[in-house]
């Protein structure tokens, strides 16, 4: 008896479940919109494009996508605080729009969340915590959040009100449908263009990128991404976050046993704009990243010396260390290579 009990249960949910995926406005009839005549745009004056970052539109979807324990989520912190103000990675970038941030975190422990919020703030000035006012942090981790359910739905689009930028931590987490299926793909991003464009905020999903790219190192391919290509193709902008590696410019600066304290932060897909030149990004204490800035600091730089007054050259190798202030801390001669 139990389990026939049991398989009604199981049935009543699928109904429910595929209940979920019934769009209900395909039931009221359906208007195009006006649009405009060709005509009456060849003469207008351009509007300037509204970019929340470098390629990315405000009122669009994107992805920053990268393995696991990359540093993604690190990233992500302190994208939303340049967004609401301080450029803490050190990009330089110009076409910032400056606002309102939210971050959905659904992946990581309240605790250890706002504990990366804690030491983010020990490298800011009082001043510069001040943007601290603009970002919310929103631990969604047990809240069994689904894009797909209506109420959930109306409550991100009213969270989005007024926002510039949405993170969402991640996109495997929001959804309870197959992510290498296209049509269930389709169906999440486009609940999230629907989001961004009633509200006109930059929706920025994180994804990690499948174990083909993983293994081979084409993580900055566009379509690394793990999952349905739709998770690509759908969206208008997408970044990449990749370890280093040998043979990466650069590389032979470094000591092999620290690449894993650098990666490259770069975009694989703009719809629209120029693309951002990659830049090298070193973690330092707590995961915070910064600009490695390889042309002012030679990590792991060669030097000549001379053994026995003779002029036959020795390369060894010097590994080098700064602090916060860009200032050397110790420098210690390895063997030659």
């Amino acid at each position: 008896m139990s389990h026939r009990v049991q398989n009604y249960s199981n049935q009543f949910n699928h109904i429910l479940h595929n209940m979920q995926l019934i769009d209900l406005e395909n039931t009221k009839p359906f208007e195009f919109p006006e649009g405009k005549l060709a005509s009456e745009l060849f003469d207008r004056e351009k509007t300037p494009s509204d970019f929340v970052l470098p390629g990315f539109l405000a009122g669009t979807v994107g992805a920053l996508i990268a393995p696991g324990s990359t540093g993604k989520s690190m990233l992500a912190m302190q994208l939303a605080a340049l967004v609401a103000g301080v450029d803490t990675l050190g990009t330089n970038w110009q076409e910032i729009k400056f606002g309102e941030v939210i971050i959905m975190a659904v992946e990581d422990p309240m605790n250890e969340l706002y504990n990366r919020w804690t030491d983010l703030g020990s490298r800011l000035t009082v001043r510069e915590k001040e943007v601290g006012a603009k970002i919310r942090v929103i631990p969604m981790i047990g809240k069994r959040f689904d894009i797909m359910n209506e109420s959930h739905f109306q409550a991100l689009i009213k969270l989005c009100e007024g926002k510039i930028l949405l993170i969402m931590d991640t996109m495997r987490r929001i959804h309870k449908l197959d992510e290498n299926n296209g049509s269930d793909m389709e169906q999440v991003v486009s609940r999230l263009e629907e989001i961004a464009a009633i509200t006109g905020c930059a929706i920025l999903f994180l994804h990690h990128i499948n174990k083909a790219a993983t293994f081979s190192g084409a993580g900055d391919k566009q379509q690394a991404s793990r999952g349905s290509s739709v998770l690509v193709d759908n969206i208008r902008f997408q970044m990449f976050l990749v370890g280093m590696k040998s043979g990466d410019e650069f590389s032979n600066e470094v000591q092999p046993q620290l690449y894993e304290d650098f990666v490259r932060l770069g975009a694989s897909k703009v719809n629209y704009g120029k693309k951002i030149g990659d830049i090298w990004l070193r973690r330092t204490e707590g995961g915070i990243l910064t600009n490695a800035e390889f042309e002012h600091k030679p990590y792991f730089k060669k030097i000549k010396t001379f053994k026995n007054k003779e002029k036959s050259e020795i390369t060894k190798s010097v590994s080098i260390n700064f602090d916060n202030n860009n200032g050397v801390v110790d420098a210690k001669e390895n063997e030659p290579w």
